[in-house]
């Protein structure tokens, strides 16, 4: 076991899963054959991704005890980005624009009424925004300070 930072173990989680998603193609592939791939041993290959899976999910398990502290400013910024998406995705078009098919000039120029416009729209996301690195310098502070026990 050694100690590491939530920092560190974060990117070694990924590490893990992208390792194991290797093996998974690896086996996939190699399991079933004509003629076997002397250089490919498929059962010692699903013996690797077992062990791995196992760290792994004691790893997932150590980050999840880990956050709790921090559990809500991991939640607020998931439902800060929502929001933004959301913000970003309203149709602020205060006119609008068509034309007939098939009848050439029959463009039509309307306006449209907007309960939130542009620059409102612009405000809401900017201090969505501004919130949103708040919640996420203090995630990265307490990533980088707080250490668990992995088994690596």
């Amino acid at each position: 076991m050694e100690n590491i930072s939530l920092r560190k173990a974060l990117k070694l989680k990924k590490t893990w899963v992208g390792d194991i998603a290797k093996l998974t193609a690896t086996i996939t592939r190699f399991n079933s054959q004509r003629t076997p791939n002397k250089h490919v041993d498929v059962q010692k290959l699903i013996q690797e991704r077992y062990e791995l899976q196992q760290k792994l999910i004691k790893l997932k398990t150590a980050l999840a005890k880990a956050n709790v502290d921090i559990y809500f400013h991991i939640i607020s910024v998931d439902e800060l980005k929502a929001e933004i998406a959301f913000l970003n995705a309203l149709d602020v078009e205060e006119e609008g624009r068509e034309w007939r098919p098939g009848n050439p000039g029959s463009e039509v120029v309307y306006t449209k009424t907007v309960a939130i416009n542009y620059n409102d729209r612009e405000a809401l996301v900017k201090k969505a925004q501004a919130e949103l690195e708040k919640h996420l310098e203090k995630i990265d502070s307490y990533n980088s300070n707080i250490c668990i026990p992995v088994e690596l």
